[in-house]
């Protein structure tokens, strides 16, 4: 699958970097890769013609099997919901929330939406066995199988999901597990961490904090007035960071001024998954 993988190429905006986001993708990615091994390759040239939009191609089977359907819209869903976990654990690290809160919000997030799938499978389902469904016209019955068919699929992935998800965070948990993140910001140093930025950020292995120190170090501290306002900044961070961690507004306030600031500091090739 390797010379047309890129077609359906995985990739992730991981913007809170640590050791639990990364496993998160890499695990996300694994189950991609698993459905993405199942598609043949002129199943993928073929679906590429229908811009990999599944309302189009779902009840296909003149052109593909059912599998090769299945297989594709999972594919799909892998990669976008990888992201979907992506933003939402970054979020609640904005907010301050601990490694179990993330977890648990993740875990709540997914299983609203696959309650939304069976209500929807079910009330698809009620419709098409109903015996007056013959006033339906054939678009009308189309689209209730589709909804029928991406409500069945989407709620087995759903459960598949919960199950990384779990299954993640006790790997990580676990002592004799090591997460090979093979980056140089898998252990930051806690006293050299850019006080502010990580209080509004909340976490050291945020990307902008990374961006940051990384600024700090092949930057600032080459030069004289650099070094000086590393030296300030050391010494009047910590009291500037304890008050950005009690005020939410301030927080969020922050956050957009220095993300938006980050942008223009040298990308850091570190952070990024190999």
């Amino acid at each position: 699958m390797e010379d047309f993988a890129p077609l359906l190429n995985f990739t992730c905006d991981l913007k809170t970097v640590d050791k639990y986001s990364i496993a998160l993708v890499e695990a996300f990615q694994k189950e991609y890769r698993k459905y993405l091994n199942k598609i043949s390759h002129e199943d993928i040239i073929k679906f590429q013609s229908f811009n990999f939009l599944n309302q189009q191609y779902f009840d296909r089977t003149d052109i593909f099997s059912q599998d090769a359907i299945n297989n594709c819209t999972a594919v799909e869903f892998f990669l976008r919901f990888a992201n979907n976990l992506s933003q939402n654990y970054h979020e609640s690290a904005l907010k301050g929330y601990s490694i179990e809160q993330r977890f648990t919000e993740m875990t709540q997030y997914t299983t609203s939406l696959l309650s939304q799938s069976q209500t929807g499978k079910f009330k698809a389902e009620k419709y098409l066995s109903s015996t007056t469904f013959g006033i339906y016209e054939k678009r009308e019955e189309r689209e209730l199988r589709y909804y029928y068919w991406i409500a069945s699929l989407e709620t087995k992935l759903l459960v598949e999901v919960i199950l990384i998800i779990k299954k993640v965070k006790g790997e990580v948990d676990s002592p004799p597990t090591q997460v090979n993140t093979q980056n140089s910001y898998s252990q930051p140093n806690s006293s050299s961490d850019c006080f502010v930025v990580t209080a509004t950020f909340g976490t050291p292995y945020a990307k902008e904090v990374i961006k940051y120190r990384h600024f700090r170090d092949k930057y600032l501290s080459q030069y004289l007035l650099g070094r000086i306002f590393i030296d300030l900044y050391s010494f009047w961070g910590p009291k500037l960071a304890a008050i950005v961690k009690k005020n939410l507004r301030l927080k969020l306030a922050m956050a957009k001024v220095l993300g938006a600031a980050s942008q223009m500091l040298p990308e850091v090739k570190d952070y990024k998954l190999k």
